[in-house]
């Protein structure tokens, strides 16, 4: 494990970071790609309340960046509500990213960042009541390409448009 004392020292530094958890890799490389601010980084992580998305707001937060969670929620997960990283991140809800006209809304709701990251994903099987569900099978082709294609394609347009 990495401390948090680690990843500040090395996001003034811009020196690589051993770090152990995926969402740790993601966070950092985020900071890593930037050079050293004279001020807290503003990051926008698209898909912020999700499995992995709430994990890199952590970490990020807790390195001192100004974070900015946009997801269809707005909220961090109930069992995070009250934690010192969670309110420290600015939660962006009604995130739809495929939807007609939402970029517009979504770039005025972040404003501005230095830097995204997306954690936008769909693993959802076809139906709960499938009877292969529970084991992967019986994926919805068309929900994966818009919600893992279109959705990040749409995400990572919506953070140049905030730079």
């Amino acid at each position: 494990s990495i401390s948090n004392h680690s990843i500040k020292n090395s996001v003034q530094r811009t020196k690589m970071v051993r770090v152990v958890t995926p969402a740790r890799r993601l966070a950092a490389a985020a900071l890593l790609l930037l050079p050293a601010p004279s001020r807290a980084l503003r990051i926008a992580v698209f898909g912020g309340s999700g499995f992995i998305g709430r994990r890199v707001c952590r970490v990020l937060s807790e390195a001192g960046c100004q974070v900015v969670s946009v997801s269809r929620s707005g909220r961090p997960p109930p069992y995070y509500a009250g934690a010192e990283w969670a309110d420290a991140v600015e939660w962006v809800g009604d995130a739809d990213l495929v939807a007609a006209g939402a970029a517009e809304s979504l770039v005025q709701a972040v404003g501005p960042v230095d830097a995204a990251v997306s954690c936008v994903g769909n693993c959802r099987p076809v139906s709960d009541e499938w009877p292969y569900a529970p084991i992967g099978l019986g994926w919805d082709d068309r929900a994966l390409r818009i919600e893992n294609g279109a959705a990040n394609e749409n995400a990572v347009e919506i953070a140049g448009a905030c730079r």
